[in-house]
């Protein structure tokens, strides 16, 4: 019988990387369930929503509903991902760094928009984490692993 290639062992750095990957998705589908809870919460009792707000400000309360709704479902949206881009990282799959990446980028963004939004709970935690990710997926083993190589890329757009 031929002998087919071995695989080739999958480095630690990236093993630690989809284990941080996967801890980040399900953080992030915990956040996104107590934001959930929040919103159906809200919307169900009349006891968790101050008198004076339903009196005073009732458009400022829906609009408030509504954002949260929004952040939910995009928190809900970001979790899967990221928990499906873990196992494509596991198994050292060709686009699974990249999409690591805009994965990072995304979380980013939300964070800052969530920031901006004037939700400042957890918003550092999930810069701070992000950041923290984007260094290690930046790694030279993380990267060989991957085959990205940047560098080689750009001596050779100066060759030309």
């Amino acid at each position: 019988m031929p002998r087919t290639a071995k695989p080739t062992a999958r480095p630690w750095p990236v093993t630690v990387g989809g284990l941080l990957i996967l801890a980040q998705g399900l953080l992030l589908l915990l956040l996104s369930v107590g934001s959930l809870a929040i919103v159906v919460g809200l919307g169900l009792g009349a006891n968790f929503i101050p008198i004076e707000m339903l009196f005073n400000d009732l458009f400022e309360f829906a609009e408030f509903e509504i954002v949260l709704l929004l952040g939910a479902t995009l928190e809900l949206t970001l979790a899967l991902l990221f928990v499906l881009n873990s196992l494509r990282f596991w198994q050292m799959k060709p686009r699974a760094w990249l999409t690591a990446m805009i994965l990072q980028g995304l979380n980013l963004g939300l964070a800052l928009a969530l920031y901006l939004n004037g939700q400042r709970g957890l918003v550092f935690g999930m810069m701070g984490y992000g950041i923290l990710m984007v260094i290690h997926l930046n790694r030279a083993d993380v990267t060989l692993a991957f085959h990205v190589h940047p560098a080689a890329e750009v001596s050779h757009l100066d060759e030309h």
